[in-house]
């Protein structure tokens, strides 16, 4: 779970002056919402988004095939859906909480917002992955279940 931690903020670095380093349709929602994104941008955000997480999934089945489901968020074993919904629900707040603590209007760069961000995935991953595979996004749950056909915890 530390490595996505550390390719998120990675990527942040590179790309937060460009982009906003917008990888997350609720991250696109969150600054509409607190009125820092225009809502005209955000469909086109969302779409671009859920098709890069296609793209890499495809990557991913042409490289290493169906393996693990491409990474599919899907449920631990003895746990319920709407365990792994609100185990979804509490990390992903908490990471909005801190994109939205750390950006300057709708981009979140610097540093210290991509090492918080970063470190934020890695330690919600630690204890969320077990239940719920620890998605915090929705376009990082899309791809992998439209590429490998397994919608069972979508």
């Amino acid at each position: 779970m530390v490595a996505p931690g550390l390719m998120v903020a990675a990527i942040i670095l590179f790309m937060g002056a460009v982009s906003g380093a917008h990888l997350n349709p609720a991250v696109s929602l969150a600054f509409a919402v607190r009125r820092d994104f225009p809502w005209r941008r955000v469909p086109g955000y969302i779409v671009t988004q859920l098709l890069g997480a296609t793209l890499a999934c495809l990557f991913l089945l042409a490289v290493i095939g169906n393996v693990e489901h491409l990474g599919a968020t899907l449920l631990g074993a003895g746990y319920e859906d709407w365990q792994a919904f609100l185990m979804e629900i509490v990390p992903t707040a908490g990471l909005l909480g801190v994109i939205l603590g750390t950006a300057s209007g709708a981009e979140n760069v610097g540093r210290i917002g991509a090492l918080g961000v970063g470190g934020y995935i890695a330690l919600a991953g630690l204890w969320s992955a077990p239940v719920s595979g620890s998605s915090t996004n929705p376009a990082r749950s899309f791809g992998p279940a439209l590429v490998s056909g397994d919608w069972t915890a979508y």
